[in-house]
């Protein structure tokens, strides 16, 4: 982050080619991060090669990174 000069995890985020990330409301908002051509509801997100979801729920597999 310090590299790129971003602000937030966010701005990063958008720029990774491919990678869709749509905020809502404020610094404090929600963020949605989702694959180009994908279901938001089934992209894996891992944090040191461990998932922090679970893509076979049925409401999808949100995950709230700011815990």
């Amino acid at each position: 982050m310090e590299a790129s000069a971003a602000r937030s995890a966010s701005d990063v985020l958008r720029q990774v080619p491919g990678l869709n990330a749509l905020s809502s409301g404020g610094r404090a908002g929600v963020t949605n991060a989702f694959l180009r051509g994908s279901d938001p509801n089934y992209t894996l997100v891992l944090l040191d090669g461990v998932p922090l979801n679970d893509t076979t729920e049925l409401q999808g597999g949100a995950v709230n990174l700011e815990e």
